[in-house]
């Protein structure tokens, strides 16, 4: 009864939208859930996290990016508990994924926004109307009123919520782009009926989570127990959706990390076998069954599985593997994916609109260059944050050469010279390739590729975490105030080495300058414009490692270029051979150009090549005329020199 009374007086005083009905609603469905009334407490969490979705669309307009990823982290559990609950309530599957994809990428989707604001100038003074109107509600969400002033409040807003449909009419009238987006911020029925007409034929989508699985103890007493799980989510030809519980997370964590050390050494082929057995149980085995054949298979990993590469799991026959007989695609944000079906395709490969970058042989102990303080101030996170993130990580970054990135950009620029002889590459090595160049360069061309370094810093742990209370909307100004993940991970450019924290002014002929730090972060590149870029191939190190954050999955620089507006990356799960990768590479490009293979079966085909004709010895591909074809097909090499690359984004 006191729950009950509880939640009337919310309705009464701050009305059904309002994050202080939701928590009610949440108290009320804990009650029931300990006493083992699962059907009677699903229809509160479902209310509950509707509510909380609804406040954070309504909040994000007022946040930074950073602020936003903290908001979404501490209204996580929301989601947490009703997946917890639904899967005993026995809610059907389609009812369930509807929430988990409309969290999933909720911040990626709203920096979508701020992109197609920076492309059409013209909506300029719309947009401003959109932000102050959200601006306001955000503030109203948040915000008791006295009881005096309850039914002005409640008047407030129904007014500004009117106002903000009607501006998002304009809007979508004025910009497809608009209404695309618009579509990714709700999951009504209409937009369901669009997100999976959207899957290509023989395609199936699945969606990897991982949550704190809440369970009430048995016997009505006791404390809730709380695990790490990973659930998939798998969306098949027809509309079919299908939950697979993947289990607890800490087993897959702790194979994936096995099977990651022993590839890098010679003798442990045996260990690597011994756990990609148990990942193949523990992962392909519960999955499989649910695809129905699919031959693409459209992949957003979450928790320990962003680390792992799909394709490396055992094949149907003895000795191969699944990369030979799927094509897998990564896409983080599976609520974009409508978005990139009804764009164009791209443009014929019989002609580019413009040429290839190309940055390689860095000279990483060079002199990193200045950029401008008008330029600084203008970005959405300065130089001074870079340093307070290298200083937070409290690590040394020290870059050394990579003898054969010189001869991967000469490799890949013979290959375009020979397939467009017209065209001029630009290639841009040693002191030249600074961040100054790359900024300038990249919007340029259409396809971009880096041979050099990149770093993933992951966060230290706190000496004091901090437990939060459910149903708290916003964390601590400390916790909304941390670093953004966007600044431990980035690319090394010219004067890597050189980068001093403690950098001061420097005064050029030009004006006011700051001395650059040779480290591309992933901030940077978001806020680049890359709409004309077709593909970026990371050739470095790492650059598909990132922290997670929330409900979006995982952030980084693979995240980072699809904001700037590219529309595919190839990037790395580990640290690669530097030989493998020049061979690696050489081949994708052959596919792609010569043979005018899809992006995604150009990188497929160069990797099983690698697989099966790769020798680490000679570090090079070998002549099929010294192996039997038959020994070929069994010398599988191991999937350390071939397995490391992934293709996020438009796979066509």
């Amino acid at each position: 009864p006191l729950f009950l009374e509880a939640l009337e007086i919310a309705k009464h005083n701050v009305g059904e939208a309002h994050p202080d009905y939701a928590l009610r609603l949440s108290s009320l469905a804990g009650l029931y859930e300990s006493q083992l009334q699962d059907a009677k407490a699903e229809p509160l969490r479902r209310q509950a996290l509707q509510i909380s979705q609804d406040v954070l669309n309504r909040c994000f307009g007022t946040l930074s990016e950073r602020q936003q990823l903290a908001f979404l982290q501490n209204t996580r559990w929301n989601l947490d508990a009703y997946l917890s609950v639904a899967a005993r309530a026995h809610v059907p599957d389609p009812d369930v994924y509807r929430f988990v994809l409309l969290f999933k990428g909720m911040v990626t989707a709203r920096q979508s926004f701020i992109h197609l604001h920076r492309r059409r100038p013209e909506l300029r003074k719309q947009f401003q109307k959109l932000e102050a109107v959200n601006t306001r509600l955000a503030n109203l969400a948040r915000f008791t009123p006295n009881p005096k002033q309850r039914k002005a409040f409640l008047e407030t807003m129904e007014r500004l919520q009117g106002e903000r449909e009607g501006l998002q009419r304009d809007l979508s009238a004025k910009s497809s782009e608009f209404a695309d987006l618009a579509e990714t911020l709700r999951m009504g029925p209409e937009e369901w009926k669009k997100f999976v007409a959207a899957i290509p034929p023989q395609s199936a989508l699945i969606d990897v989570l991982e949550y704190s699985k809440f369970s009430p103890p048995p016997v009505k007493q006791g404390p809730q127990r709380t695990e790490r799980h990973l659930d998939a989510f798998i969306v098949g030809p027809g509309a079919t959706v299908r939950r697979v519980a993947l289990g607890p997370a800490r087993p897959i964590s702790d194979e994936i990390e096995k099977w990651r050390q022993a590839i890098r050494n010679s003798k442990g082929r045996l260990l690597a076998a011994e756990s990609l057995e148990k990942l193949q149980g523990l992962i392909w085995n519960r999955l499989e069954p649910q695809l129905a054949g699919a031959q693409t298979l459209l992949y957003s990993p979450g928790g320990p599985l962003g680390q792992f590469p799909l394709g490396a799991l055992r094949g149907s026959q003895p000795g191969t593997f699944l990369i030979e007989e799927r094509n897998i695609v990564l896409f983080p944000v599976p609520r974009l994916l409508p978005q990139l079906v009804r764009a164009q395709p791209p443009a014929s490969r019989e002609k580019p609109q413009s040429s290839l970058l190309l940055f390689g042989d860095v000279a990483f102990d060079a002199d990193p260059g200045t950029v401008s303080l008008a330029e600084d101030a203008a970005k959405s996170v300065p130089l001074s944050e870079h340093r307070t993130a290298l200083r937070a990580a409290e690590t040394a970054l020290e870059f050394a050469p990579l003898p054969g990135a010189a001869q991967e950009v000469q490799e890949i620029e013979k290959v375009y010279q020979h397939e467009f002889p017209h065209e001029s590459p630009r290639l841009i090595q040693g002191g030249d390739a600074t961040e100054e160049r790359f900024r300038v360069e990249a919007p340029r061309h259409r396809w971009i590729h880096l041979a050099t370094h990149a770093f993933y810093l992951p966060p230290k742990p706190s000496r004091s975490p901090r437990t939060l209370i459910p149903g708290q909307m916003l964390g601590s100004m400390e916790e909304v105030q941390t670093l953004n993940p966007g600044l431990m991970s980035g690319i090394a450019l010219a004067g890597a080495n050189h980068f001093d924290l403690d950098a001061t002014k420097a005064t050029t002929k030009s004006g006011e300058r700051l001395a650059d730090d040779g480290i591309l972060t992933a901030v940077e590149v978001e806020g680049l414009d890359l709409d004309g870029v077709e593909l970026v191939t990371l050739s470095a190190c790492q650059t598909a490692l990132v922290k997670a954050a929330g409900g979006e999955g995982m952030l980084g620089l693979q995240r980072a270029f699809q904001l700037a507006g590219a529309k595919a990356t190839v990037t790395s799960l580990w640290t690669v051979d530097d030989a493998a990768t020049k061979v690696l590479m050489t081949e994708f490009y052959k596919n792609l150009w010569e043979k005018r293979l899809g992006k995604l079966e150009a990188l497929r085909q160069a990797q099983v090549t690698v697989m099966k004709k790769y020798d680490p010895g000679k570090r090079t591909l070998r002549g099929l005329d010294l192996v039997a074809e038959k020994d070929v097909a069994t010398d599988r090499g191991s999937a350390f020199y071939w397995a490391a690359f992934v293709l996020a984004g438009d796979w066509r």
